[in-house]
């Protein structure tokens, strides 16, 4: 059997979110993986990174002495919070993912062996979410890229590029989490398709009389009602790994809030009446 990382559907996934640091386990045994050393690296320059700026008490990235270091102290937590949420959360989940995937891939190889897979449908949606990917991350970059330009001061320019890339990985976090469940759903929808198949044919082969046909149906119909609850079971995994997602949207969104806030009492503190007013 094919290692479950080099399965068609979860190759390019798997790398992409290896590389990025979000996924420094193997699917098939949850062991850590050498690309733990590019997450802690990650994380471990986030924390020198506040380590310096609070060390020299000089917030070279963001601070204003008309607002005070208490903005800038409750944004440096903020930064590390958001991380410190990302990884706790990314531990806590190894178990509940593996077994979500190796689920998926026994129902793929089941419906596969009965000729079930429509592969033309499982390519279209992988390149669907690719190009969702794509098209997202063009958007954000295009619209951040839009507000560093038009920034006049270099202070704000600055503020654009380190919180652009905090909110960047969360966001595609998020995205990591959609392609199990559209795998799901999709795996779902072919096992009923194959269910109700075969009733279709065990309905027919009634009229015919033949007991070892019969038997052949029945041995199908329940390896699919077995399928059918493998995936139930993949759904818990799914929900349990996942359950505390909606922690990581908040933070996204209260980084939003805390860093439009900010700039809003920076411009007022300033007399850029306008600027805080189009904010």
């Amino acid at each position: 059997m094919e290692a479950l990382e080099q399965w068609s559907v979860l190759a390019g996934y798997v790398r992409f979110h290896q590389w990025l640091g979000f996924q420094p386990y193997r699917l098939d045994s949850g062991d850590v993986s050498p690309f733990f050393v590019h997450t802690l690296v990650q994380f471990c320059s986030v924390v020198l990174n506040l380590a310096l700026i609070i060390y020299r008490r000089r917030c070279i990235l963001y601070h204003c002495e008309s607002i005070g270091m208490v903005v800038d102290v409750v944004k440096l937590l903020t930064i590390l919070l958001a991380s410190l949420i990302t990884y706790v959360e990314l531990a806590r989940t190894v178990r509940n993912v593996c077994g979500c995937w190796k689920t998926l891939y026994r129902a793929h190889r089941t419906l596969q062996h009965k000729g079930m897979v429509d592969h033309r449908l499982l390519a279209r949606t992988i390149r669907m979410y690719w190009l969702f990917v794509l098209v997202t991350f063009l958007y954000i970059v295009g619209n951040e890229c839009h507000s560093y330009f038009y920034a006049k001061r270099k202070q704000t320019k600055r503020f654009y590029l380190y919180f652009f890339s905090l909110q960047y990985l969360l966001h595609v976090k998020l995205q990591q989490l959609i392609y199990p469940t559209i795998m799901l759903d999709l795996y779902l929808r072919m096992t009923r398709t194959a269910l109700e198949h075969h009733i279709e044919l065990l309905q027919c082969s009634e009229r015919l009389g033949s007991a070892r046909y019969l038997e052949f149906l029945a041995r199908q119909i329940n390896s699919l009602k077995l399928l059918h609850s493998d995936l139930f079971h993949a759904s818990r995994e799914m929900n349990e790994a996942f359950g505390w997602t909606y922690l990581i949207i908040y933070w996204k969104n209260y980084i939003h809030i805390l860093s439009n806030s900010y700039w809003v009492v920076f411009w007022i503190l300033n007399e850029e009446i306008n600027h805080a007013a189009s904010a």
